[in-house]
């Protein structure tokens, strides 16, 4: 595993990797001020079939998504603070730019969105946890 990976997706690509290596269900993982927890979900339509040969990295990389992570320190909101709507439940299609959840901090509730298009594979926290500055919030999969 490649110990000097500093962004947040290489990180918990990183951490995916542990997960699958090791059998391992669910992985957290504290490295100076960032703190990670990975769960291990299973996709049995995609996990069907396995690619042979320079296929098998992508279909890894399909299969892993891209972190989306906090950009502040406050209480998670995966409801409109105004609508009481999800925009971004698992198995959504989300575009680019998407409000994907909210951070309040401070009672100022700051927009977190999506950086590209793609389907929300996971949600890693839940309506009103407390998160941390880089902790991974959804997972989304597809698009580039």
């Amino acid at each position: 595993m490649d110990m000097e990976v500093t962004r947040p997706e290489g990180q918990a690509r990183s951490l995916a990797r542990i997960l699958r290596e090791e059998g391992l269900a669910e992985v957290e993982v504290e490295m100076g001020n960032q703190r990670f927890r990975l769960r291990r979900r299973r996709e049995p339509d995609l996990l069907a079939t396995r690619p042979a040969g320079d296929d098998v990295e992508q279909a890894l990389e399909a299969l892993e998504g891209l972190a989306i992570t906090s950009t502040r320190v406050g209480l998670v909101h995966l409801r409109d603070p105004h609508l009481g709507t999800t925009p971004a439940p698992v198995g959504a299609t989300v575009e680019e730019g998407q409000v994907l959840a909210w951070i309040q901090t401070m009672g100022v509730h700051q927009e977190v969105r999506a950086p590209r298009a793609g389907r929300v594979l996971e949600t890693l926290v839940a309506e009103g946890d407390p998160v941390e500055y880089g902790q991974v919030l959804l997972v989304l999969q597809g698009g580039n």
